[in-house]
């Protein structure tokens, strides 16, 4: 990899999740910077109740709609992000092909979600490819949900 462009953020709260779909979205919009994942977190405030839900994070080449997030650079200096986020949408990522990153397994909605990667596992997002955080399954009833995902851009 070269050496990296800049670092960047974007954060989305308080939106209703009721059903399945990707709640998340990071579309690397450029034609030759990559896009490396650092953290994903999320979580929800308004489910009181045990409940496991299976997320999955898929790569693919499409996605649906959503609400455009502000993406946010660590540094002044930094170029404005190639990757753009979008929140509370419930299409899911296509085009995804086994020999595209899935990784998946459930969620106790009671308890912060937080990946952060080892480096043998590693969320690269090629130009053009967008990446999908998505809940398999309904929430029983109307998740506010919180999503923030950090990622560096080569």
């Amino acid at each position: 990899m070269n050496l990296p462009i800049g670092q960047y953020q974007a954060r989305d709260s308080a939106y209703a999740v009721t059903a399945a779909g990707d709640f998340f979205q990071l579309r690397n919009e450029s034609t030759d910077r990559r896009a490396e994942v650092l953290e994903i977190r999320f979580g929800q405030t308004t489910l009181t109740s045990l409940e496991i839900l299976r997320y999955a994070f898929n790569i693919g080449t499409n996605g649906g709609g959503g609400s455009a997030l502000a993406e946010r650079s660590y540094l002044s200096d930094h170029p404005a992000a190639a990757c753009e986020a979008l929140s509370d949408n419930t299409d899911f990522t296509t085009d995804v092909t086994a020999s595209t990153f899935e990784y998946g397994g459930v969620w106790n909605v009671l308890q912060e979600f937080v990946w952060l990667p080892t480096p043998e596992i590693k969320i690269i997002l090629e130009p053009g490819s967008n990446l999908g955080i998505a809940l398999d399954d309904a929430p029983s009833g109307s998740a506010s949900m919180t999503c923030n995902v950090i990622w560096r851009e080569y």
